[in-house]
């Protein structure tokens, strides 16, 4: 997360950007807050160009240090109690045409996403405690290597990915707010664009 968007990151997006860099990554997802509470004067639309315009940011910065930023998306869903869900693999528009996609239900977020070549992973289904969506309505669940929230549960983690046939992430939820440790996926191929990164 980034400040210009996540008002609980303390970490801006050029820093984040170079400090993945010297880190070693080849690549990161930039996953925002998608939040209602971010947004002002009752314009969503409005948010959603500022959350956009923060990517291109990060991703200017990583053109020019040799680092893939991808786009994501992390959304508080307002019908489910404020659960964390993160979308990958779609293009900035798709907020563009979904600018309050916060208050859809699971099931339309996912219609919407995978229309747009996109995929759902549940974020840290273990905070506080197990609390899973509509596992119909999911690709993926989360590792989550934030090391002040309870723990990543990597065995549990694994074991509703074989249950459900989901693929697992394992992101970093990095605020700058404790150490970065490593998360992420390591793949086989290079990952060069959304559309590998997909595949």
């Amino acid at each position: 997360h980034t400040s210009g968007i996540s008002l609980c990151s303390r970490i801006d997006y050029k820093s984040l950007t170079i400090l993945n860099k010297e880190l070693g990554y080849d690549a990161f997802i930039l996953t925002n807050h998608y939040t209602k509470d971010y947004v002002k004067d009752n314009n969503p639309l409005e948010f959603a160009k500022r959350y956009i315009e923060e990517y291109y940011k990060a991703k200017e910065v990583g053109d020019e240090i040799g680092i893939k930023v991808f786009f994501g998306v992390e959304i508080t869903l307002n019908n489910y109690g404020g659960i964390h869900l993160l979308v990958y693999g779609i293009e900035p528009e798709l907020l563009l045409e979904h600018p309050e996609i916060y208050n859809y239900t699971l099931p339309q977020i996912y219609e919407v996403a995978h229309s747009h070549n996109g995929f759902l992973v549940q974020a840290h289904p273990f905070r506080p405690v197990l609390t899973l969506l509509d596992v119909n309505y999911l690709d993926g669940v989360e590792i989550n290597c934030h090391l002040g929230h309870n723990g990543p549960f990597p065995d549990e983690v694994f074991e509703i990915a074989k249950k459900h046939n989901f693929f697992v992430t394992c992101g970093g939820d990095f605020h700058n707010d404790s150490p970065r440790i490593m998360c992420g996926i390591i793949t086989k191929d290079y990952i060069n664009d959304v559309q590998s990164l997909i595949k």
